[in-house]
């Protein structure tokens, strides 16, 4: 998609147009305010490694010829983005064996998810902030009552990296023991029995929890993938969402019209539908340009 607007690189030009007021903004985590792919690529290459060297080998469809997960880089992990859920390794290996051995292939993919969650306990602490992530929070706690990062990743590792990372900074308050007028931001994280994106339950969940209504403003939606855009239009029949997409290094932006999966139901949505930035410097832009600041914000 073109871009005249000088000034704003990557954000589509439906970014730039006045906003009415935003009273709510829920943030990804991964690959959106932070990254740990490189010591999830790790702990994978580790788990691929150890499961060769017990006996259960395995043949991962996209590597080409003679090519091992050793050489698997950050970009090849996210371009393949089923590699990142959590249902990847059960799957390659109950697939993998399904013909020849299936009983087989279900202890492998038993073995090798007990590997991985070994081999990717330091993702807790190998977290990074991802280039002005620190600045657009401040950006945004300046202008919008309601701040909240909403991930899909486990409660216990997201809780971790949070506090690591922002704990320091903002006041942090997890759904257990959040209060709006103490702390500055809510975290939400997977919980068993929760609908995970493309599903909204979890966007539903921290408004409530922040006590923010239908009637009060726009919500913003800021993610790296499409199930977060997904999971925004899923909330759109309550809320006036605004989607917005955060392609990172690590992800292309939309071009063309796309179909997503929001909810139950897939829809189409096109660049102008939705806001889209390239990193947090033009993140901040948007923030600046589409939200006043507001003094004194009672939290």
């Amino acid at each position: 998609m073109e871009n005249k607007t000088k000034g704003y690189k990557g954000i589509s030009p439906s970014s730039l147009k006045p906003t009415k007021k935003v009273s709510a903004v829920i943030l990804d985590w991964d690959a959106t305010l932070a990254t740990s792919l490189e010591a999830t690529l790790k702990a994978l290459q580790e788990t691929f490694k150890l499961m060769d060297e017990i006996g259960y080998p395995v043949n991962i469809p996209w590597l080409e010829n003679g090519k091992t997960f050793d050489d698997v880089t950050v970009e090849e992990l996210v371009q393949h983005k089923h590699v990142r859920s959590r249902l990847f390794l059960k799957e390659l290996y109950t697939d993998y064996y399904k013909a020849s051995d299936p009983e087989k292939g279900e202890k492998a993919a038993k073995f090798a998810k007990e590997i991985f969650d070994m081999a990717r306990e330091p993702i807790r602490e190998n977290a990074i902030l991802l280039d002005g992530a620190f600045e657009s929070l401040k950006e945004l706690l300046d202008r919008v009552k309601h701040v909240t990062i909403v991930s899909d990743k486990d409660k216990a590792t997201l809780e971790t990296q949070v506090k690591l990372l922002l704990g320091d900074k903002f006041k942090i308050g997890f759904e257990e023991n959040f209060n709006s007028s103490i702390h500055d931001i809510l975290v939400v994280g997977g919980v068993k029995g929760r609908k995970e994106k493309p599903h909204g339950d979890k966007f539903l969940d921290a408004l409530d929890k922040m006590r923010v209504r239908p009637n009060d403003g726009k919500i913003w939606v800021v993610g790296d993938r499409i199930i977060d855009i997904g999971a925004a239009i899923d909330i759109s029949n309550k809320y006036d969402v605004k989607p917005i997409l955060f392609s990172s290094r690590y992800v292309g932006i939309i071009k063309k019209e796309e179909k997503v999966i929001a909810g139950d139901k897939e829809v189409g949505i096109k660049p102008e539908d939705i806001g889209m930035v390239m990193d947090h410097e033009e993140f901040q832009k948007m923030i600046k340009t589409e939200l006043p600041q507001q003094k004194n914000l009672a939290r």
